[in-house]
This record gives C-alpha cells, structure tokens and sequence, in this order.
C-alpha cells in the first residue's frame, strides 16, 4: 500500500491515527492477496459480522473465516488499497 501524503496542519493525534489506519489497511490488503484466511479473520473483532454479496451473513470470527475460505476458492486478489 502506498503510504499516504500528511495533510497540511495535521496535528499528532491526527498523524498517529491515520499511520495506525494505513498500517491495518497494508495488514488487511497483504492477507486478501495472499489468500491468507487466518490474517484476514485476525482483522475483525470477535464478535464482527462479515457481509459479502450474495452470501448470508458471517458471524464471528470461525464463521469470518469459512466465507473467507469459500471465497479464496473461487478468486484470488491482487489489489493494492490506496487511502485518499
């Protein structure tokens, strides 16, 4: 992932939130290319709820990680997410 670029007059608190997002969205965007499920189930809490199109609903991070498992089957990514 391409790091973003620091906004001018952004504060430390602001700074610091925005490496933390981009660094989540790196983790995120290197588990779904290289079609880790156990990285990607590890970026959801446990109790989330994953939706993807034309699937029912995933809840937890078992249930997470089987539609991950389904998906990985059917596609591979490679993608690079940008923050804008």
């Amino acid at each position: 992932m391409k790091p973003s670029i620091k906004p001018s007059g952004e504060d430390a608190a602001a700074t610091s939130a925005r490496l933390e997002i981009e660094k989540a969205l790196a983790q995120y965007d290197a588990a779904l290319n290289a079609s880790d499920t156990t990285a990607v189930a590890e970026m959801f809490v446990a109790d989330a709820a994953f939706m993807a199109p034309n699937n029912p609903s995933a809840i937890g991070l078992d249930a997470i990680q089987r539609a991950y498992d389904g998906i990985f089957q059917t596609i591979t990514f490679d993608m690079e997410l940008t923050v804008a």
